[in-house]
């Protein structure tokens, strides 16, 4: 789901951050339960993950309205709205995240349990069963380490990306909060807002990158466990 295009207003953007909001839990829910109806898991995360990113770029449009709101009174009300709605998005982000890691992680061992499973079979020594059995519990131990780090690291630079973000969005508000007390005009305001826009898609193309090459780890590794 995009948000449409046009002239937006608060009053139309929030109802569907709401609704692109609910189908998210939706999506949470059928992963959770498995009832995926009639879909794979992995195309049910890619849906959730772009309503996700939707929903995310329909509450960075409602504080920049929410910002060049004229009305103390009004912009104080929309902020509580917008505070709520950003708490439970960030708590299904988090939920569909661990979602996504445990499906990896049993994929992961359950490979690695059948490639140990095949070598057993392929004509080892039943005499050296134990010895096998300890080397099948070391490489589950060490695959699972990786997967660990990996979550780490992605956690961390995430988080760093997070805290860019709301730097940027916080002096954001103090050049908006200052250019109105001083009157300056609707140009250069325009000038601040798109350089707003400009720090956003900064920061989304690090995240993305930083997904991407964590993911491209991720697979050298499980490759390098299974050979």
């Amino acid at each position: 789901m995009q948000p449409r295009m046009g002239r937006q207003t608060l009053d139309s953007l929030y109802p569907q951050a709401r609704k692109l909001q609910f189908e998210l839990k939706m999506q949470m829910s059928y992963l959770d339960s498995g009832r995926t109806g009639g879909r794979t898991d992995a195309e049910l995360q890619a849906e959730a993950r772009s309503n996700l990113s939707t929903l995310e770029q329909l509450l960075w449009q409602l504080d920049s309205l929410v910002q060049t709101s004229s009305k103390p009174a009004e912009r104080d009300t929309w902020t509580k709205k917008l505070q709520q709605l950003r708490s439970e998005t960030h708590a299904l982000g988090s939920t569909l995240e661990q979602h996504i890691y445990s499906v990896n992680r049993r994929a992961v061992e359950a490979r690695e349990r059948e490639s140990l499973m095949s070598r057993r079979n392929g004509g080892f020594d039943s005499g050296n069963g134990a010895m096998y059995a300890a080397q099948e519990s070391e490489s589950l131990q060490r695959s699972s380490q990786m997967v660990s780090d990996l979550t780490s690291l992605s956690q961390s630079i995430l988080g760093d990306l997070g805290e860019q973000r709301n730097r940027m969005k916080n002096v954001r508000t103090k050049l908006l909060d200052i250019a109105n007390r001083l009157g300056l005009s609707s140009s250069l305001l325009r000038v601040i807002e798109r350089r707003d826009t400009v720090d956003f898609w900064i920061v989304i193309g690090g995240m993305t990158f930083t997904l991407v090459f964590l993911y491209v780890c991720y697979s050298y590794a499980t490759q390098q466990v299974e050979m």
